[in-house]
């Protein structure tokens, strides 16, 4: 701790002494304990905080994970943090003991300098720099959900995400309920490293301490921390010896000053500090003292925000998140008070003559600040936020899906997140074709370069080598590599190859094809596959798979090898061909024995689709789900059969086709291979084109026997869309679908 921050601390626990007329005697023992305190926190400050690089600081913290601060504010008005103190509070004798004082301080005839003396961090910071929510006067409300209005449900339901409508009282039972911040002390990276401090001394029963075995200081209990700290020692003493004016809380400046310390020097990855003054000095209709806490609360953000931002671990890692437990009522004759109907019927008896409850105690205001958190200022609600869905939002700014937490919580508040603006606006774009004569011009290229795209994916037959020569091949693949178009693509963008029989090196060539292996370093090679890829160092094949984007927005992209493994196909023979199957379009070939695979491939393809990515897009350099027809596809052999047993027996959600080889393109449908239905889009060729269209049940929307590329689209909503297709040599959708991820992820 720094000696400004020590100072401030101390300034403080002063001024909440001099609220108060305590004893002359007592005083001065109290200042003396606190001049003592201020000048060993000068001795020791240096060593609290040593100088250090910002910019090594902000590069360590690219690279972690991030931290997490919570300040719950118990029952401070919205009334007072969007428009500041209220007049007829401050004209009140009755609520304010020191007028001239008070109204001095914190009026202003002006609505922004009026707020701005009451909670000035809050509103020159955190609503420039963050997210506000609750100001009723301007289209921004939240609510609680559940039916009391008072504290412990309040609690309950922020940190757990629902409200159990079984807590009726505040009174200290041990909460049934597993908070978020249970489950997160539970994974191994947070064991340990979260603290809770409040001044209420219900806190230990709210988080179930006995149970959870989470870290809670509370009440009038002395903080012993496992480190040693002279401060701490001070605060327990001072904490002994100042009376509270409440039987079980504590002043805030314990609070604060305990869980400050226990950030400088524990280093938790979670923190949560509960202010609780203002309620207690509404309950006392001291309105004056509420305005003097909830400015010194904004005080407290204030210098907390400061301390993360010179805190190695914490600077630019941090985000803050503000809630308050409930509201109060809004007018003179309530302001003191909250309590629903339900609550007044039962546990708060006293407050019978409100047969309507007290109105407004459901109104509660957020605040969010962070690296993750948009600049979005005061946000507009469609509709009322909820106190319910605040357990879900921390844990986002931690990067879990909540319902792995509680599938009953409500949900996050995502459009304040930066993370969640790439989820809500960003769209990965896969762009692929395969079919490119490396002889004819291609100005389709034109459009792909034009086409927004995280990645591009040749499918196959990106050359027409068909040689047993490998400098003839070499020298082919160079004439590609040669192209302007080409060039600028590979130079731009993510480029994925796989191959097909033709730049394999002969048409219709399995494993039985001489020169494979030198083709596939030739191959290799020119799509700058890296010497270390394990592409290269596989005995049977080439294939590989990569990943577009990151954790829950990632295309795990599947590219198997469907040449270097397969055995020989079988043919009906040329005079069959020609009398039976060539009229109808279809090829030559039987189904065979035998696989296009190999084992070893097979068993990489079934560790590949148990891989976390939430869409893995299979990049088949032939058809997957296309009808027999005679031609190579997947239904040659019983490998279709094959991948749709493995899909089925891991339950993999997600898995999409796009496939290449047939020079005409179009999109298949089978809605009964695995639980959910299975597309394969087929974007062939980017020079080729074949008018003798086979027939095919599972096609959609016809054929394109044009030049074409195809495109898969994702828009990372809650349920991620995807839309897939064919485009021109123009980028005109020539045909597309539809659908979200649920609609394949039936598992």
């Amino acid at each position: 701790m720094n000696s400004s921050n020590d100072q401030f601390f101390l300034t403080c626990l002063l001024k909440r002494v001099d609220l108060f007329s305590f004893k002359p005697s007592l005083s001065i023992k109290v200042r003396i304990l606190l001049s003592l305190l201020f000048i060993s926190l000068l001795v020791s400050a240096q060593a609290k905080l040593t100088p250090h690089s910002l910019n090594n600081v902000k590069a360590m913290h690219k690279e972690s994970k991030r931290k997490l601060i919570i300040v719950t504010i118990d029952g401070l008005r919205w009334q007072e943090v969007f428009t500041g103190a209220s007049l007829a509070h401050l004209n009140s004798p009755e609520f304010n003991a020191r007028p001239d004082y008070t109204k001095e301080t914190f009026w202003h005839d002006n609505l922004v300098e009026r707020r701005n003396r009451l909670m000035p961090f809050t509103h020159s910071i955190i609503a420039k720099q963050g997210v506000l929510v609750g100001d009723r006067n301007n289209g921004s409300f939240m609510n609680v959900s559940n039916k009391q209005f008072f504290s412990y449900p309040g609690y309950n339901e922020i940190f757990t995400g629902v409200a159990d409508e079984r807590i009726g009282s505040n009174r200290k039972q041990a909460n049934k309920n597993q908070t978020f911040l249970e489950w997160l002390n539970q994974k191994p990276k947070y064991r340990n490293k979260i603290g809770i401090f409040s001044g209420w001394d219900v806190f230990p029963y709210i988080f179930n301490t006995q149970r959870s075995g989470l870290m809670v200081n509370a009440g009038f209990e002395p903080f012993l921390p496992s480190f040693n700290s002279a401060q701490v020692k001070f605060l327990n003493q001072l904490q002994a010896e100042i009376p509270s004016p409440w039987h079980n809380v504590r002043h805030d400046a314990f609070t604060y000053g305990f869980a400050k310390e226990y950030l400088l020097e524990a280093k938790p990855e979670v923190l949560v500090i509960n202010l609780g003054e203002t309620d207690d000095f509404a309950h006392n209709g001291k309105y004056d003292a509420y305005l003097t806490s909830a400015k010194q609360t904004d005080a407290y953000l204030q210098d907390l925000w400061q301390t993360l931002q010179q805190l190695e671990g914490y600077q630019d890692n941090t985000n803050l998140l503000v809630i308050t437990d409930h509201g109060r009522g809004g007018n003179l004759d309530d302001w003191q008070h909250h309590a629903s109907v339900r609550a007044i019927q039962s546990y708060m008896e006293s407050l019978t003559d409100f047969t309507d409850g007290i109105v407004g105690a459901d109104h509660i205001w957020f605040a969010a600040i962070g690296p993750d958190i948009k600049p979005l200022g005061l946000l507009k609600t469609e509709r009322p936020l909820s106190q319910n869905q605040f357990a879900a939002t921390a844990l986002t700014s931690f990067g879990f899906d909540a319902s792995e937490y509680n599938p009953q919580a409500g949900k996050a508040i995502s459009q304040i997140f930066k993370t969640q603006e790439r989820e809500e606006g960003k769209v990965s774009n896969i762009l692929f074709g395969s079919c490119s004569h490396q002889d004819k011009d291609m100005p389709i290229f034109d459009a792909i370069l034009q086409d927004p795209k995280d990645a591009f994916i040749f499918l196959g037959d990106n050359i027409y080598g068909d040689t047993e020569d490998m400098q003839v091949l070499t020298d082919k693949y160079a004439k590609l590599g040669a192209k302007s178009r080409i060039q600028t693509l590979k130079t731009t963008t993510n480029v994925f190859a796989i191959w097909d029989d033709h730049d394999y090196g002969e048409n219709d060539a399995g494993k039985e094809y001489p020169f494979k292996d030198e083709s596939k370093e030739i191959m290799l090679d020119f799509w700058d596959v890296p010497q270390d890829s394990p592409r290269r160092t596989r005995p049977d094949g080439l294939y590989g798979s990569y990943v577009v984007g990151q954790g829950q927005q990632a295309i795990r992209v599947i590219l198997p090898d469907l040449r270097y493994q397969r055995d020989a196909l079988k043919s009906v023979g040329t005079i069959a061909y020609l009398a039976s199957r060539k009229p109808e379009n279809m090829g030559p070939y039987e189904k065979s024995p035998g696989s296009m695979l190999g084992e070893t491939q097979w068993q990489w393809l079934e560790d590949e689709l148990q891989k976390p990515e939430p869409i893995k897009i299979i990049g088949s350099s032939l058809q997957v789900l296309s009808d027999y027809t005679g031609w190579e596809a997947w239904g040659n052999f019983d490998d279709k059969k094959r991948l749709f047993e493995l899909i089925d027996k891991h339950g993999v959600n997600g898995v999409l086709m796009i496939s290449g080889d047939t020079h005409w393109g179009e999109i298949s449908k089978d809605e009964n291979a695995v639980a959910y239905p299975l597309f394969d889009i087929t974007s062939s060729g980017l020079t080729e084109e074949w008018k003798q269209v086979s027939p095919n049940k599972h096609r959609l929307n016809g054929a394109s026997a044009e030049v074409n590329y195809g495109f898969v689209s994702v828009q990372w909503l809650e349920d991620p869309e995807i839309n897939a297709g064919l485009k021109d040599i123009n980028g005109d959708i020539v045909m597309q679908t539809r659908f979200m991820l649920s609609e394949i992820s039936a598992y």
